[in-house]
């Protein structure tokens, strides 16, 4: 069940000297906590056996856990406006212009899970003991402010663009037993569209002054170059920041910690290259973490102090012979030093479709099949009453086919689908899982229509 309001006004004036743009967002709801299989016809079929019974059922996990149920509440209102202190027109569709910016949003974020039955299966599934007596109930509530000013130059030189500025952010968190209080301050300079002969490059740095991520910094640079048929990136990041507050401070009904963690760091290089002629294209990215942070299989967060490395490379090709379409991707990822970090090693994803105009360009008519797959891992297991991943070793997931077929068709302004989900659960039965526990959605039809009516 999830319910969204959002209500936004925004005005500016007619030399553009000055504007607002203001958002109100409520995203409220909850979830049921049942590992994703208590309304379909797997679980019908595990219920017949024991709720514990993981040997004889097919995804060799645990039901009736239907009782729990994790709830959010997010708020937040947004302001943001400009003054424009000096404008000069350079032609019809570009002008010279120097901008103060305010941007400042505030919000309430409220997260907590409950469990009517008191001994669940989730907290002895991470070696926590809840006596029968007490009640399950995690709660987080955070009140924060984020307050942003900024000087943008916009086609300063050429059609650069060069803006500076800072932020400062106040929050006040408060788990189930404690209250923190801190705030962070930091100062950027972003470099958009600079050209230096046929490269274009982008480039953003970002320091910590005082607070949360006093001694934390991030930057990064994008080079590209592109032409007819070529088009080349080229980028190069390092950041150094302190972790999510939760895994520094958390303090949960049955779970709680409060560490002093060093900085993570991050540093790497991506790159990617396509001939747009052949539609061909190969990327890959080689990243060094030092003093990564992770959530262990108690949930308890742990700082990885062994350096690793990770790259990944990906492979694209698309196919045309007349009305039919075949795209493919492929992936090969690997982390070294044994880390705590487990990724598919192959990830591959085939999309066949035809695709044909009929009537004079009146109709189009479409219908496909996607297929997806990747290599067996362990995969991180979910906390749902602290809602982070969380590591383990002894259940693999994945090595099975994902294939959906589909036809949809436009007439105009009206157009329609109709999906079959998942068909080769008749033929694969085991090891359905996303995450472990949480199986992937059973076979399923949907359908829709969409009519705009006008011409």
């Amino acid at each position: 069940m999830a319910k969204r309001f959002d209500f936004q006004n925004s005005f500016r004036t007619k030399k553009d000297r000055y504007g607002y743009f203001f958002k109100f967002s409520v995203r409220n709801g909850s979830a049921s906590e049942n590992g994703g299989i208590k309304s379909d016809s797997l679980y019908r079929e595990l219920t017949k056996l024991s709720p514990l019974d993981t040997e004889n059922n097919k995804l060799k996990v645990q039901v009736w856990q239907e009782n729990a149920s994790n709830f959010y509440d997010f708020r937040k209102v947004q302001f943001m406006q400009f003054f424009n202190l000096v404008s000069k027109r350079i032609d019809s569709t570009r002008s010279r212009d120097f901008r103060l910016g305010i941007n400042t949003s505030g919000g309430m974020n409220d997260l907590w899970f409950s469990d009517e039955i008191a001994d669940s299966n989730y907290f002895a599934r991470f070696g926590i003991v809840v006596p029968d007596s007490t009640p399950v109930r995690d709660k987080s509530h955070l009140i924060y402010s984020k307050n942003e000013m900024f000087i943008k130059a916009e086609n300063i030189i050429g059609s650069a663009t060069i803006i500076a500025g800072g932020n400062v952010n106040y929050y006040d968190y408060t788990s189930y037993i404690t209250q923190n209080k801190f705030h962070e301050s930091s100062a950027y300079l972003k470099l958009n569209n600079i050209n230096i002969g046929v490269v274009r490059l982008n480039a953003v740095g970002e320091i910590g002054i005082d607070g949360y991520n006093s001694d934390g910094h991030r930057l990064r640079l994008d080079a590209n170059y592109e032409t007819n048929n070529l088009d080349i990136t080229l980028s190069g990041k390092s950041q150094k920041t302190l972790p999510e507050y939760k895994a520094i401070n958390y303090a949960g009904n049955h779970v709680a910690w409060n560490n002093d963690f060093n900085l993570c760091e991050t540093s790497g290089v991506y790159g990617q290259i396509e001939w747009k002629k052949f539609k061909l294209s190969l990327s890959g990215e080689y990243e060094l973490n030092d003093n990564y942070v992770y959530y262990g299989s108690n949930t308890q967060p742990i700082q990885y102090n062994a350096s690793f490395s990770r790259h990944y490379i990906e492979l694209k090709k698309k196919i045309v012979l007349g009305s039919y379409h075949f795209d493919f991707s492929i992936v090969n990822q690997e982390v070294s030093n044994e880390a705590p970090v487990y990724l598919a090693d192959w990830i591959g994803v085939i999309s066949f479709y035809y695709q044909r105009f009929l009537f004079k360009g009146a109709l189009e008519l479409r219908y496909g099949i996607d297929y997806w797959q990747h290599s067996q891992y362990y995969a991180q297991s979910y906390s749902p009453f602290t809602r982070s991943f969380v590591y383990q070793d002894t259940y693999s997931v994945g090595d099975f086919p994902w294939i959906n077929f589909y036809i949809s068709a436009r007439i105009k302004s009206a157009q329609g689908f109709v999906n079959f989900q998942n068909i080769g659960q008749f033929v694969f039965r085991e090891n359905y899982m996303m995450v472990p526990d949480y199986a992937m959605q059973d076979f399923g039809v949907s359908f829709g229509l969409r009519w705009d009516f006008y011409n």
